[in-house]
């Protein structure tokens, strides 16, 4: 990932953590720091019911 993209990645999961309640921050928090993409997918399978934590 080059420095652009991964400085938009990083600034989309500031903005998306903002938004979050406590335990859809605590899924991403521990998994996907700093990574907006890696936390969007992590939250559409959770949400879609394709949990990997249940």
């Amino acid at each position: 990932m080059n420095n652009v993209d991964a400085s938009k990645n990083e600034e989309i999961f500031a903005e998306l953590i903002l938004f979050l309640n406590d335990k859809s921050l605590s899924l991403v928090m521990r998994d996907a720091l700093d990574d907006g993409r890696k936390a969007w997918k992590i939250l559409s399978e959770h949400y879609a019911g394709r949990n990997r934590l249940a």
